[in-house]
């Protein structure tokens, strides 16, 4: 398996294609796709539609998108924030038994000449020719038409490996796996089960909840609780937590368990050296 990790923002997801196909998107493809990553229309995309309730908009403006998807030109999936550890398998004609514990959805993928690449979908609209020259993984198949199914692995509660990520390397959260098919025609089931996938909270890697954790910086000591200093894809957050016995210095990296969120900083409590 071809391991990867997408490092997404707050309109973030994955797109896995043919280079070929992802090199002849036009102009207003790419559109649809920074569409479909805004499914609720919290970006500026909102304001260049006064008047205009934001499900219209969605639904006219993927349409695109969604033809492309059905037609098996491309997969997409609209991941949210966070960073993903994921994976690409190519599985044997007949090879397509799902793993006990994962979750589902699968379509078709036409691949033209066969160089299977996987970009983070902001970046592809923002610059397609930088995101298609430098994927986040690439595998060579042999051309022709090939199945495509979407595989999530369960957030692991407790999993000490989490340190603000979904996944781990060796243990990637997201898998698309691909098998060649020997009809002409793709059979896909748009919506959850198709080539087109809407984000799930239950899956998104919100690196705020509580019970999370997170890898963070002690900042400074201030009397019997230390500030600690979080790293995010979009920014920097804060947190305290109680010292204890602890001997820590500024620069010490420890593993946090988020506990609520108040005045803008994180309580918690030291899960680790």
């Amino acid at each position: 398996m071809l391991e990867f990790k997408a490092d997404c923002e707050v309109d973030g997801g994955l797109v896995v294609a043919d280079r070929e196909t992802l090199n002849a998107l036009s102009d207003e493809d790419l559109f649809s796709m920074m569409v479909a990553l805004d499914e609720q229309g919290t970006s500026e995309l909102a304001f260049d539609y006064p008047g205009v309730s934001w499900q219209h908009v969605y639904d006219r403006e993927t349409l695109r998108l969604r033809e492309l998807c059905t037609a098996g030109g491309l997969w997409f999936a609209n991941m949210g924030p966070g960073r993903f550890w994921g994976g690409v398998e190519v599985e044997q004609v007949g090879s397509t038994s799902m793993p006990d514990g994962l979750a589902s959805g699968g379509g078709s993928l036409r691949l033209p000449s066969g160089d299977v690449v996987v970009v983070e979908a902001g970046y592809l609209c923002a610059r397609r020719a930088y995101a298609v020259e430098e994927p986040m993984a690439e595998v060579s198949v042999r051309a022709g038409l090939y199945g495509v199914r979407f595989l999530r692995l369960p957030r692991p509660e407790g999993h000490q490996g989490i340190r603000g990520e979904w996944g781990a390397s060796g243990r990637p959260a997201v898998v698309v796996s691909l098998w060649p098919r020997m009809d002409a025609t793709p059979d896909l089931a748009m919506g959850a089960q198709g080539n087109l996938l809407k984000k799930d909270a239950s899956w998104l890697s919100s690196w705020s909840r509580a019970d999370d954790l997170v890898w963070a910086a002690l900042k400074r000591v201030e009397g019997h609780r230390a500030i600690f200093t979080i790293s995010f894809p979009s920014g920097h957050g804060y947190a305290e937590a109680p010292m204890g016995a602890r001997h820590l210095s500024a620069g010490d990296e420890v593993l946090l368990r988020l506990i609520e969120k108040s005045g803008g900083r994180w309580s918690a409590e030291i899960a680790g050296p």
